[in-house]
């Protein structure tokens, strides 16, 4: 299956919307109506196109809705069971170690940095976040709001490394702040906070995780006043959706009507939820799916898996700046009415920064089309000058085809980048990085294990210069040998 590019997909979206808004009004009298009624008496023909109907828009509601439901599952982990990072609400949880192949809930980490992560609810009031002079070191707080767009961040490209104070302040709020507290306006309530601070090897990390724990976050109300921890649970901010909730195969669609309640959508997009009501996304009834009419729940189960199949190929089919093999988006963070784009980069790779903060480039082929596997040995060249242009760090990172995760193997190295220690370059200055299975000899401070199966590789290059931004830079082949 093709993926769909995003500007056809909203064009198609717009047409499709409208069609469906009026077919719902010649069929309201046999469905939207009477969702809950009987298929007493109803030709074969009238329930295949009613059953097409509900699909269709059913499939419209997976892709626009994949992304808010994955940060709905994502912050309920996160805030009601225990885990690295894991932290109640309005509380940064530190992981003070880099990641590794038993850290599966966030696909595609890096192992670069330390991450600090913390879900906000901004309902109450605003949370200012502390943040130290990290002499600097890189470091981005990234804001991704309930639909993962990236509405600011804080951090070494954009506020620069020294002390501050930011309150994060939601939709509804309107006040004033104490002295020298800059404001960061959010679009939703939720607000998911994804930390990065750069770490320089496994030597480095004590004074990485010393200067970690110095980003703290308060609510306003707290301000200035010796503080404790305020408990509040995530059901004290919001509803979320437990597994008694469940209905049939309909699961999803609960979890996005919960959703679309907790952080209502963006103004400009009443036309879709108009559509999105006719398969009772807008009802207050919970959960989704109690009651409802057969055609219907036929309809819904057969989008969610359509939708999914459809998720997943955009991912793997991404489109944007290709050289010599590798692809890379430059239109990823904020994705406006880009609902697929949204969803796909939700499923493969949730919590992606901005182009100006950092661009993924992905290789799942070498330079002559074969799918990447652990069967073959490759080897990227980077002549001498043409290392990847940034201001921050670049790196080489190996992930699972499959599961999108690090991939374990007997060094215990998943990246290979401009801090590796021991790299060898060539006499002329050039770097070759071996990436196999099996142990390159000789060429060991060089080699990125790869497993037995597929894998694909991204190269992660922060804060890049203008010549990865505007698809100048040739990133080397990937060459099998």
């Amino acid at each position: 299956m093709r993926a769909i590019p995003g500007r056809m997909f909203r064009a198609l979206t717009c047409l499709l919307s409208i069609g469906l808004l009026m077919f719902s009004l010649m069929t309201s009298a046999m469905l939207v109506v009477s969702p809950k009624s009987g298929m007493e008496n109803i030709p074969d023909s009238s329930y295949r196109a009613m059953e097409d109907y509900t699909y269709s828009i059913g499939v419209q509601a997976y892709i626009y809705g994949l992304a808010p439901v994955i940060i709905q599952r994502t912050e309920q982990i996160y805030t009601t069971t225990p885990g690295p990072g894991h932290a109640p609400v309005n509380q940064f949880g530190h992981i003070d170690r880099l990641a590794t192949p038993n850290d599966t809930i966030i696909v595609t980490p890096n192992s670069d940095t330390i991450y600090s992560i913390a879900w906000l609810e901004l309902g109450k009031e605003p949370v200012i976040m502390h943040v130290p002079d990290t002499a600097g070191r890189y470091y981005v707080m990234q804001l991704l709001d309930a639909y993962t767009n990236n509405f600011n961040s804080i951090g070494r490209r954009t506020t620069g490394t020294k002390e501050g104070d930011f309150a994060i302040t939601g939709p509804g709020w309107s006040g004033s702040l104490p002295a020298g507290v800059s404001e960061v306006k959010s679009p939703t309530d939720t607000v998911w906070v994804l930390g990065r601070i750069l770490v320089e090897g496994q030597g480095d990390l004590p004074d990485a995780a010393a200067i970690q724990k110095q980003f703290t976050l308060t609510p306003l109300s707290e301000y200035g006043k010796p503080f404790s921890y305020d408990h509040k649970a995530l059901s004290d901010y919001k509803k979320y959706v437990s597994s008694r909730d469940v209905q049939k195969n309909l699961t999803f669609f609960e979890e996005l009507r919960v959703a679309l309640k907790n952080n209502p959508p963006p103004k400009g997009e009443e036309a879709l939820m108009a559509v999105f009501d006719a398969i009772g996304l807008g009802d207050n009834e919970t959960p989704y799916g109690s009651g409802i009419n057969p055609i219907m729940a036929d309809g819904l189960g057969r989008a969610i898996k359509d939708g999914d199949l459809i998720v997943k190929s955009a991912w793997k089919n991404a489109n944007g700046t290709k050289t010599n093999g590798w692809v890379y988006p430059t239109d990823i963070g904020t994705y406006g009415y880009d609902y697929l784009t949204r969803a796909a980069v939700a499923e493969g790779g949730l919590g992606a920064n901005v182009p100006a903060e950092a661009i993924y480039a992905k290789a799942q082929a070498d330079e002559n089309g074969k799918p990447l596997s652990g069967t073959g040995k490759y080897v990227m060249h980077f002549a001498r000058g043409n290392l990847p242009p940034v201001d921050a760090f670049w790196s080489l990172t190996m992930y699972n085809a499959t599961t999108y995760m690090l991939v374990a193997n007997p060094e215990g190295r998943y990246a290979i980048g401009d801090r590796t220690p021991g790299l060898q370059y060539n006499p002329d200055g050039s770097l070759d990085i071996y990436i196999q299975h099996d142990s390159p000899a000789g060429e060991e401070p060089n080699w990125l294990p790869s497993p037995a199966d597929n894998f694909y590789l991204i190269l992660r290059m922060y804060q890049p210069g203008q010549e990865i931004l505007k698809g100048k830079y040739q990133i080397p082949t990937v060459k099998e040998v």
